[in-house]
This record gives C-alpha cells, structure tokens and sequence, in this order.
C-alpha cells in the first residue's frame, strides 16, 4: 500500500515566543468582521476615489466632489 503525499508540508520548527506574543495582541473577531467590511466597502472603485480625493484635500464638499 502507497503512502499518500500531503499536499501541505509537515511543521518541524515552531516559535512559540512569536506565536504566543502575537496571540496575545490578537483582536476580537468583531474586530475582524469590521475591517473586513471596511475593506469590503473600500473595494468599489468610486469609494476608492472618493477616500483619495479626502486624501488630497483637507475639506471637499460634496460638489467638489462631483466635479
């Protein structure tokens, strides 16, 4: 009987140190729901110029901003 290949290698070496240090820092999942919804409303290619236009300019009103 062959042995199976794993498609994902075996872990020889871990650093518990780092691991355990960003374990620690780690966010809650809401957190994460609302970065990721962020990111999910930054990816629509009008609200990305909007925030770069916001980006440029210290006050646009929403005239400028259809201009």
């Amino acid at each position: 009987m062959k042995k199976k290949k794993s498609d994902t290698p075996s872990i020889t070496f871990i650093e518990k140190e780092k691991v355990k240090s960003v374990r620690k820092k780690m966010k809650s999942e809401r957190f994460f729901h609302y970065l990721a919804e962020t990111f999910r409303a930054m990816s629509d290619p009008t609200r990305t110029k909007i925030i770069y236009a916001l980006s440029q300019e210290k006050e646009l009103c929403v005239h400028d901003m259809a201009a």
